[in-house]
């Protein structure tokens, strides 16, 4: 996909990203305090779901000592670049 093709996409779809976007921001994952533990748990699937929905595979939320880290991969191609956000 071009870059105009790539940035008229993002313009149609501008209400609907908006609206995923605050969607995502209600959740009150405030991560520097502790009683916010189970919002930042809530933050993680809900991420894990929408890259679910998006096509990625391999979507999860990894434990660690803190909060959970969010994966997913989508193979495109031995001749394809990793990116790893």
């Amino acid at each position: 996909m071009d870059l105009s093709t790539t940035l008229e996409y993002a313009r149609e779809n501008d209400d609907a990203f908006s609206a995923q976007l605050i969607e995502f921001l209600r959740i009150k994952s405030i991560s520097t305090d502790p009683s916010f533990a189970a919002n930042v748990e809530e933050a993680a699937a809900w991420l894990v779901s929408e890259l679910n929905r998006i096509g990625l595979e391999n979507a999860g939320a990894n434990p660690t000592d803190g909060h959970p880290v969010v994966t997913a991969d989508l193979f495109s191609g031995d001749d394809r670049p990793t990116v790893l956000v």
